[in-house]
């Protein structure tokens, strides 16, 4: 009977473990971007350390499928974004690709990051306004 029973509770065991591992991996995949807004934290290329700007820029990826990037100081940028799965695509007015990258996210820090395989852009979630 004793080992009916270690058998079940250690079945239990391992079905929760897992059940705890797949919560923690929903946690960190990218979110949804339609509607969201973003501070610019730091895009360095591979190798440069990673420091977060003192003035971040503020990023918007509207539900209309158009991204833009208010610099500090005013100067803005935009253009028309594409995700399909975990691959972000940022194209500029003129069609140029602005970013296109791999997306990961850290969801403790609410910290997403887009690297391209050269530059890696890090930015922080803001609170809906």
């Amino acid at each position: 009977m004793t080992t009916h029973f270690g058998l079940r509770a250690s079945a239990i065991g391992l079905i929760l473990a897992f059940s705890a591992v797949g919560a923690c991996s929903a946690l960190d995949a990218p979110p949804a971007l339609p509607g969201t807004d973003w501070q610019l934290l730091s895009l360095t290329s591979r190798g440069e350390p990673i420091t977060d700007a003192m003035n971040p820029a503020d990023v918007q990826f509207l539900k209309s499928g158009e991204w833009s990037i208010l610099h500090y100081g005013g100067m803005l940028q935009g253009g028309k974004y594409n995700v399909a799965g975990e691959k972000l695509t940022m194209k500029s007015e003129d069609g140029s690709v602005y970013m296109e990258g791999k997306m990961t996210y850290t969801a403790t820090d609410q910290v997403l990051g887009i690297d391209d395989g050269t530059y890696l852009m890090r930015l922080r979630r803001q609170k809906p306004k």
